[in-house]
Formats: C-alpha cells, structure tokens, sequence
C-alpha cells in the first residue's frame, strides 16, 4: 500500500515540477496539454518494473537497496527528466542535473522522515532492522540512483529556445542575451558588404581575377 501511494505521489509530483521548473528558472510556463500526461503512464509503469525488480530478489536487504535506488533515486530523476522535457524550459544539462539531484535526495530525505512517522507511532515496519544504519543505507541508494539516471537520462537532455527569439539572440553558453546587447542585424549587414568592397578594391589594383561568385 505504502509502494502504490509513493507511485501516486510521484505523478503529482510530475504537474508540480512541469511549474516549478520554469519558476525556479524565472521562464514563461506551457500551457498543460494532452501529450503532457503520457509520461505519468511512463512513471506509473517504470515503477511497477522497480518494484517486481526488487521484489524478485531472494536477499531482502539487496532487495531493499535495489528499491531505493531505482525505486526512488531513479524514478525521481526520470520524474524531473519528463517534467523537464515536457515543459519545454531553456537550461543546460548541468543545471536540470544539479536542480533535478537536490529535488530527488530532498524527496528521499522526506520519505526516510515519512518512514519514521508510521514506525514510531503506527508500528508499521518498512525493513527488517529500524537503525539509523538502514536510513543512511537507504539514503546511500538513493544517491546511487540518482547518479545512474544522471548518466542515463542527462544526454538526452535538449534545451528549448524561446520561438519569440531567434537562435542568434542566445549566446555560445545558451543563455538569452538581453535586447540591448544583441547584435544588429544591419550594422553586421553593412559590415559584410563594406568587407567585400575592399577585398574586391585590393584585387583590382593587384589585377587579381574577381573572386569566385559564392553559391549559398
């Protein structure tokens, strides 16, 4: 029971991350659309795979780790990869992976919280041993986890331009440039041709053949 509401917070989780991110990023949100709740079917489906996975597994305590770590560190990161995708924001890959690592292990530290919580006052018992150990232990997957979806899911990441710009009003980091530094298009126009008027002044007094017409 306990799995089926952390599948179902993790889908909540999603259309709360489809704002935050371009909050946090201070960028125009998307509006919601159909083709935005496909990846909570992706959610639900990779986190039914995590847990026959560990499920499957004879030791409990691998078992455990293995839930952890893909269960949580894994699947949280796959939540911030589709909300970021999906609500199509303007930042490089270092900073979905550094934004998407603090959101997944802070989401960790809440459920080790949670699993507290329902031990302590409702006898519950997530794990064959209640120590610290375990809690650091489960802490220690879910880093795991993050860094394995890091390296799995972080090349796939695409930065989205703004269509209101043009790809020239970005700068070689992908950061928008602001207006009034931008480059003129006619000042860069009238340079061109000014560069062109010399080259050809220089090969007439050199008696040069005119230069090739180019083909664009």
């Amino acid at each position: 029971m306990y799995l089926v509401f952390i599948t179902l917070a993790m889908c909540v989780i999603y259309f709360i991350l489809l704002a935050l991110f371009p909050f946090f990023f201070t960028q125009k949100a998307t509006p919601l659309q159909k083709k935005s709740l496909l990846p909570v079917a992706y959610i639900i489906a990779f986190s039914v795979l995590a847990y026959a996975a560990s499920f499957s597994i004879a030791d409990l305590e691998l078992g455990n780790r293995v839930l952890h770590a893909f269960g949580g560190g894994f699947l949280g990161f796959l939540v911030c990869f589709l909300a970021a995708r999906n609500s199509k924001i303007h930042i490089n890959r270092f900073q979905f992976f550094m934004f998407s690592a603090l959101v997944v292990l802070s989401l960790g530290i809440a459920n080790e919280l949670l699993e507290f919580l329902l031990q302590e006052y409702s006898g519950f018992l997530f794990a064959a041993s209640t120590s610290i150990y375990d809690t650091w232990l489960d802490l220690a997957s879910n880093v795991a986890g993050v860094i394995i979806a890091g390296v799995c899911l972080v090349p796939f990441h695409t930065r989205h331009y703004d269509v209101r710009y043009s790809r020239e009003s970005y700068s070689e980091r992908g950061e928008l440039i602001p207006e009034r530094q931008r480059p003129d298009k006619s000042e860069e126009e009238s340079k061109g041709r000014d560069t062109d008027h010399r080259r050809e002044k220089i090969r007439a007094q050199w008696n040069l053949a005119p230069e090739p017409e180019r083909i664009t």
